[in-house]
């Protein structure tokens, strides 16, 4: 056994509801699920690795980190330029502009009018010669913000992209709460994309769970969205792409 077999293990049998649990008895536990003493080695290095914290008093809980929103965004901001997302959303660099539309563009826009990110794709095909566009925004939120509140943000995106993805935390102590959102954006025709927080503020790990069906929005509707809030060089970026 390495130490992520035993973090697989301190999972299963630390309380889910997060409430402490005595270093001891975690470690008898562990033990009676594998039928033979633990490495204290190994444990020690499991529990520092998880997201778990250690208290003075010998108790264990299972905790679950938070950042703010705004810390999340370089993180987000990374994984939509890796080749990996690209892959998935069919598309590469060469095709596709990538814009933070958190903040600029006009005022008295109306309510959830900023994705924090969008994707505009310029997509082509062998025998046709005609060049499409494919919007896609990003709703990020963080664990203390993911709620269906933020599903309807997201929802209301589609009014101006053909396609609307929500961002998300999984949680470990509420999955309920995880498939509860992965479920009301399959109910909306939104995508779900979910990430981990874990230890010294890492994050990673992230996951398409759902791809967002294609909606038809009115052409003028996406047209001023990239006008208001792609900044110009990003437009002119665009615009070489269509040109081909």
């Amino acid at each position: 056994m390495d130490y992520r077999a035993y973090q697989e293990l301190i999972l299963q049998h630390l309380p889910s509801d997060g409430s402490k649990m005595l270093v001891a008895d975690l470690e008898l536990e562990v033990a009676r699920a594998i039928e033979q003493p633990i490495d204290p080695d190994l444990f020690s290095q499991a529990l520092e690795t998880e997201a778990l914290a250690e208290e003075r008093t010998g108790k264990v809980r299972l905790i679950e980190p938070d950042l703010a929103e705004r810390d999340l965004m370089p993180f987000l901001n990374d994984y939509l330029r890796s080749q990996d997302c690209l892959s998935e959303l069919d598309t590469s660099q060469h095709q596709s502009i990538i814009e933070d539309t958190s903040v600029g563009g006009p005022t008295g826009s109306g309510m959830f009018s900023r994705p924090d990110f969008s994707m505009a794709i310029i997509r082509t095909f062998r025998f046709d010669p005609i060049r499409y566009l494919d919007l896609h925004t990003f709703e990020l939120k963080n664990r203390s913000g993911a709620t269906l509140q933020g599903v309807h943000e997201a929802l209301a995106h589609r009014r101006f992209a053909h396609r609307s993805y929500y961002v998300f935390p999984r949680s470990r102590l509420r999955p309920y709460q995880t498939q509860r959102l992965i479920r009301a954006c399959m109910q909306y025709g939104l995508g779900a994309i979910t990430f981990a927080i874990g230890r010294s503020d890492s994050v990673g790990r992230f996951k398409v769970e759902h791809f967002a069906e294609r909606g038809e929005p009115n052409p003028y509707e996406v047209d001023q969205f990239i006008e208001d809030r792609f900044n110009n060089t990003s437009q002119e970026a665009l615009k070489k792409i269509v040109i081909g």
